[in-house]
């Protein structure tokens, strides 16, 4: 609720005196993305093949170990599009590479709400929990990925995973 009234407040808001032709149009531009009446990704012209281009370097550089290069690349995308799963799923798998739990833990709870049918961002966040000493919130999570899972085959080396970390939380 308090988003959406700030979100609203700036694009009611009137434009601060003595900005420069640039910084008004970036206003304007703010004000009409809080509106809904357009997005970055629209006014720069991207098409879903350039998106889904960038997203496969994104991909490559994160599967050769650059998870560095590739988080830019994700959070570059998030930019454009900032509710798409799969690009904050990957800036969290980038930060959990890098050994940056904390950060890597928030973008899986983000991710998890923009797909709530997925168990991998609940799996997870479990390791990262599990590294940084949380053992219940770690416990919940894996509960989480195991009953998201069900027993879909897509999921099941998910629920795998995660059943095995938990029984090993449990001795």
């Amino acid at each position: 609720m308090a988003k959406a009234s700030r979100a609203k407040g700036i694009a009611q808001m009137e434009m601060p005196k003595g900005l420069g032709d640039s910084d008004k149009k970036i206003f304007e531009l703010a004000q009409r993305t809080m509106r809904g009446e357009t997005s970055l990704k629209a006014e720069l012209g991207l098409t879903e093949k350039e998106l889904e281009g960038i997203y496969a370097v994104a991909y490559n550089l994160y599967r050769n170990g650059k998870y560095g290069d590739a988080r830019l690349c994700f959070a570059y995308l998030c930019m454009f599009d900032p509710t798409v799963y799969k690009y904050v799923f990957g800036i969290a798998s980038c930060f959990q590479a890098e050994g940056q739990y904390q950060a890597a833990g928030t973008y899986y709870a983000f991710a998890s709400g923009l797909d709530q049918a997925q168990p991998a961002p609940f799996l997870h966040l479990g390791e990262c929990l599990l590294a940084l000493s949380d053992r219940p919130g770690a416990k919940t999570s894996f509960e989480r990925a195991i009953k998201l899972a069900g027993e879909k085959a897509d999921y099941k080396a998910v629920k795998s995973k995660a059943a095995v970390i938990l029984e090993n939380l449990k001795s």
